[in-house]
C-alpha cells in the first residue's frame, strides 16, 4: 500500500512540477554543477544516474564530457518516460530502468561512476541506498 501510494505520489504530484520549480532554483543548479564537478567523468566513462528523475542531470554531465555511457534508474515510471524524452531530443543514447536505488538489480562493477543528486530526501533506508550505489 505504501508502495503504491509513493509511486503515484512521484507519477502524479511531485515529477510533473519537478522541472519547474526544484530544478530551475539557482541553488539546485549550483548543486548539480558542484556534483558533477567533484564526480569529473572521464571520456567513455559509464556513468549510472541513481534516481535520475526526469533526467535534468543529462545535458549536464554531456556538457562536461560529451563522451559517456549513461544509465538512470528511478522509481517513477513517469520520471523516466520525460528522461528518454530529453536524451532523445539531445540524441543520447540512455538505458533507463524503472528501479529502487535501494535495491539496484544490476550487475556489480558495471559502472564507473555514480551520480545521485537529490535522492536521500525521499529514502527511509539511506544506508542501504549507500550500499548499493558503492
Amino acid at each position: 500500500m505504501i508502495e503504491e501510494f509513493k509511486r503515484k505520489y512521484f507519477d502524479g504530484v511531485y515529477n510533473p512540477i519537478y522541472d519547474f520549480t526544484t530544478a530551475r532554483s539557482n541553488r539546485y543548479l549550483r548543486l548539480q554543477a558542484r556534483c558533477i564537478g567533484l564526480l569529473a567523468p572521464a571520456p567513455g566513462d559509464s556513468v549510472l544516474c541513481a534516481g535520475l528523475g526526469t533526467g535534468n542531470e543529462i545535458p549536464r554531465l554531456l556538457e562536461f564530457e560529451a563522451d559517456l555511457r549513461l544509465t538512470g534508474i528511478d522509481y517513477s515510471p513517469r520520471a523516466l518516460a520525460r528522461a528518454r524524452q530529453k536524451a532523445d531530443r539531445l540524441g543520447v543514447t540512455l538505458e533507463l530502468h524503472d528501479m529502487d536505488v535501494c535495491a539496484i538489480d544490476l550487475p556489480d562493477d558495471t559502472f564507473d561512476r555514480v551520480l545521485c543528486l537529490h535522492v536521500a530526501d525521499f529514502v527511509e533506508r539511506t544506508d542501504q541506498m549507500v550500499a548499493e550505489i558503492q
